[in-house]
């Protein structure tokens, strides 16, 4: 990638971490201090990260990009998934997205290391998110039930969950 793509291709993280910053801002200034805003503003930064190591290829050893930006992917998933679980009332356990995660990081790990597949390896990344989105969504359906503003966020999450589908069956 020359340097003006890498510079284009890293707009989109600083765009996502500039607003994962303003929540983090947002839930600093609010009394209450509700957890999701928390978690939604860790999980953007999270992403931004993993986006930019993947862009980057920050650190250079193959093996340990693939681990980092995995690692940050799911762990940006599972807040984003933990925040809106959280806004609808519900409670996260995180046995299942972190078993998942589990499986889906050693599986990564063969796929480069061993038998290097890196169709293979998005394959096992968005479907992990996809099967963790789907389940956050799920748990989330209440959101559906309450103002307008959370059916807008509980779909927008489904939609987010959906968007892999085709990313994999096309990628």
């Amino acid at each position: 990638m020359s340097g003006v793509e890498t510079v284009l291709a890293l707009s989109h993280p600083l765009v996502v971490a500039m607003l994962g910053a303003a929540v983090l801002i947002i839930w600093r200034n609010d009394q209450n201090r509700p957890g999701y805003l928390l978690h939604f503003g860790i999980a953007y930064l999270t992403y931004s990260i993993a986006v930019t190591i993947q862009i980057t290829t920050i650190p250079s050893f193959v093996p340990l990009n693939v681990f980092l930006s995995g690692l940050l992917y799911m762990m940006a998933v599972i807040l984003l998934t933990h925040g809106l679980v959280v806004l609808s009332g519900r409670r996260y356990t995180y046995w299942i997205p972190v078993l998942l995660s589990v499986i889906m990081m050693a599986a990564r790990l063969y796929f480069t290391l061993i038998d290097n597949d890196t169709k293979l390896r998005f394959y096992l990344l968005n479907g992990a998110i996809f099967v963790i989105l789907l389940h956050g969504s799920v748990l989330a359906r209440d959101l559906l039930k309450g103002l307008s503003a959370e059916k807008t966020l509980h779909l927008s999450f489904l939609g987010l969950a959906l968007s892999t589908v085709p990313r994999v069956l096309f990628g």
